[in-house]
């Protein structure tokens, strides 16, 4: 059985953001029924405990950069 290959950097790119989970959930299903990877990322998960004064805006979509233009298509 083949190993998988090897990789060292894939540069991502931000389509969109979204407030919530639902939201996020459907656009990732949209984009990987057209065949685009992508990668949602909570902003809220990324933050301090206790720490109340972030900016908080909910889920970033990231695509590779060799994605892009299908995805925002």
């Amino acid at each position: 059985m083949d190993e998988p290959a090897e990789v060292d950097h894939v540069e991502l790119v931000k389509l969109h953001n979204v407030r919530d989970r639902g939201e996020a959930r459907l656009v990732k299903g949209i984009l990987e029924s057209s065949d685009v990877p992508c990668v949602v990322e909570d902003d809220v998960q990324d933050t301090l405990d206790g720490f109340t004064g972030a900016n908080l805006d909910g889920f970033d979509i990231f695509v590779p950069a060799g994605f892009a233009g299908k995805a925002r298509a």
